[in-house]
């Protein structure tokens, strides 16, 4: 080509100016504008000129040849996926400007570029992300639309690096050229340095012997290895960190050293209620497709019932709030079908005080058609409690948690904040009141109202939480905190964690478990259970744990009263009942205990082994008469001496 014969010709003229690449990536780019040559005859014509320059001037040029030519597949790209994710116009723009950087300024390295996304949960952040890929991936910008993902909420402990480092090669190794840091404030702060020198570098150096076995990275130890790795080096990849804290926070967290390195920082915006309009009506046509086709039921839906999901979305979640509600209308729907033999049917959705449906005529409240999952889950919790024997005041507390947690509710919908109220407390009282009992109560009703995302209870004590050597308290207490993501982490005998100032494991199992309360506040409850008395000199000498376990609750003895309904009610369990004539004699005894040794005497311990040794006792007396009744239970088969 004579104008490439002829740029060389100039550039040689005036090699000190050292602004080749630049000029010549002018030129091209101006030169494929005016060609309608195929991509491939333009990527070997840069490739032809990036020899030349290297042998007369001794510059390398970038390695990928394409970069030039790719430009142009960026064109239009942000319009279309405007089309699809609402309300998010300026993060799209900024996003697509991001991935864009290293193809206009010819990136000679191998991170392509270094990103940080910001913004709310539920507004679109992956979304835009993984469309933006999907369609440089369908333009031939990319090898693959897969994006390789790091979930650093993983990865919160000195003994998950083996697995970080080993995820780390596989997402290098892939094929993908986005590897994504989800979750970046999650990150263990061990691995900071890390992070920074992958940033910094797009190397990272491993402080173990590493080595490759059937594909996989492994760590040496005394294995001899025939393919060892000294480090990991990013190739050709765009390094995106991805967090729900603003950019300022990240800062905070991860230092300069870190954010110097990041090229393009960008945020997504707040949902406008206008954008969840839109994203709103797109959930309810595609609900209305999967009616007909699935339940084979005719949707219509009312105005109302879109101002309703809108003033009762979760403003903290954004669309995620929105997907939802929309959800629980399919879900009511699905079973609404399952409970009538309809082939067809036509329904009209509707809302005022709540959602109605309307079919045949006839309008009811959708809550009176289909009883979802939470509220049989709510009334059988609510059933329990009322079975419990005492603990009034126990019981009133838990029933205030509902109408918190709706209060809380009504007021993210109506955009009014909401108090975020904390849900961590502590138990007092002696053993046998029943503590556990509640705790694992609460946990199921927490999961029913929407505050937990699984409702399991993790019992502990100090054993699983300290460890007996240094480095081995914080995976230990970590892991706990792991099983418990979702439910309750209930930890008994509480204040054996901390036993003096020189108690260095207790108080790093504390301050563990502080941090692990912090960072998942939204979904984890802690409970700490104990004797009343050790439990507030535990809570006098830590004055932080205070603050962070604002309900404290008395759980008190049993009385006299209520230790014989529950020894009616251990019998009952069993298939026994006791004879009227155990009842004044069992009461004197029980008065007698609480009122001296309510402390060691177990309360309900107490009268579960009651009835126990009176089923043993009873065995030998109805054996000696056949004649006597084998469900009933005797005051002499009660041993009242101990």
């Amino acid at each position: 080509m004579n104008e490439i014969d002829e740029l060389l010709k100039n550039l040689k003229k005036n090699p000190s100016s050292r602004r080749i690449k630049v000029d010549a990536q002018t030129y091209l780019d101006s030169l494929k504008e005016g060609k309608s040559s195929e991509e491939a005859s333009l990527d070997a014509t840069i490739t032809a000129l990036n020899k030349e320059i290297e042998k007369d001037f001794g510059i390398q040029a970038p390695t990928h040849v394409s970069d030039f030519s790719k430009l142009a597949q960026f064109e239009g790209i942000h319009e279309v996926i405007k089309q699809k994710i609402f309300g998010q116009e300026a993060y799209i723009d900024q996003l697509m400007a991001a991935l864009k950087r290293p193809f206009v300024m010819g990136s000679e390295e191998n991170v392509l570029n270094k990103i940080l996304i910001c913004g709310d949960k539920g507004s679109g952040r992956h979304s835009v992300l993984s469309q933006s890929i999907d369609m440089l991936y369908q333009k031939k910008v990319f090898q693959t639309n897969q994006i390789s993902v790091l979930d650093c909420s993983l990865y919160q402990s000195s003994e998950d690096e083996k697995l970080l480092i080993q995820d780390l090669y596989m997402a290098i190794s892939s094929a993908s050229s986005v590897l994504l840091f989800d979750h970046l404030d999650q990150l263990y702060h061990g691995f900071i340095p890390y992070i920074t020198e992958l940033t910094a570098e797009g190397t990272l150096t491993l402080k173990k012997r590493y080595g490759i076995q059937n594909h996989q990275l492994v760590e040496a130890n005394t294995t001899l290895l025939t393919q060892a790795i000294a480090k990991l080096e990013i190739k050709k990849k765009y390094l995106i960190f991805m967090s729900e804290k603003s950019v300022s926070e990240i800062t905070s967290l991860f230092g300069n050293a870190f954010i110097q390195n990041i090229q393009d920082a960008v945020t997504s915006e707040k949902l406008s209620e206008e954008a969840c309009r839109m994203i709103l009506e797109k959930y309810l046509q595609a609900l209305i497709k999967k009616c007909k086709k699935q339940l084979n039921y005719e949707v219509t839906l009312q105005d109302s019932l879109k101002q309703y999901m809108i003033q009762h979305r979760d403003i903290h979640t954004g669309a995620y709030s929105l997907e939802k509600q929309v959800n629980d209308l399919y879900t009511a729907l699905a079973s609404h079908k399952l409970n009538h033999e309809f082939k067809e049917l036509k329904i009209e959705l509707s809302a005022k005080d709540q959602i109605y449906l309307t079919m045949n005529e006839v309008k009811q409240p959708l809550s009176a058609i289909v009883s979802t999952l939470a509220q049989d889950e709510i009334a059988d919790v609510k059933k329990g409690l009322s079975e419990i024997v005492g603990l009034q005041e126990v019981k009133q507390y838990i029933e205030t948690l509902e109408a918190n947690v709706k209060m809380q509710q009504l007021r993210a919908a109506s955009g009014l904040k909401s108090t975020g109220v904390s849900m961590h407390m502590i138990f007092t009282g002696n053993p046998g009141t029943g503590k556990t009992t509640i705790a694992r109560l609460i946990a199921r009703y927490l999961k029913a109202l929407g505050v937990l995302s699984s409702g399991q209870l993790i019992e502990v004590t100090r054993a699983d939480l300290v460890g007996k050597y240094v480095g081995h308290t914080a995976p230990l207490t970590n892991n706990m905190i792991k099983s418990a993501l979702g439910g309750v982490l209930f930890i008994d005998e509480a204040y054996a964690l901390y036993r003096g100032k020189d108690d260095s494991f207790g108080l790093e199992a504390i301050d563990t478990l502080v941090k692990g309360m912090e960072d998942n506040k939204d979904n984890l409850v802690v409970i700490l259970a104990g004797y009343t008395k050790e439990m507030n000199d535990f809570l006098e000498a830590n004055s932080g744990l205070r603050s962070r376990f604002p309900n404290m609750i008395e759980f008190k003895d049993y009385t006299a009263e209520e230790m014989l309904a529950i020894t009616k009610k251990i019998a009952e369990s069993k298939d026994y009942h006791l004879h009227a004539s155990c009842d004044e004699k069992l009461l004197a005894y029980y008065a007698d205990k609480q009122l001296h040794e309510a402390k060691t005497s177990g309360n309900g311990r107490l009268a579960r082994n009651k009835v126990e040794e009176a089923i043993l006792n009873q065995a030998r007396r109805c054996l000696q008469d056949p004649a006597l009744s084998i469900d009933e239970l005797r005051i002499e088969d009660f041993d009242l001496t101990k």
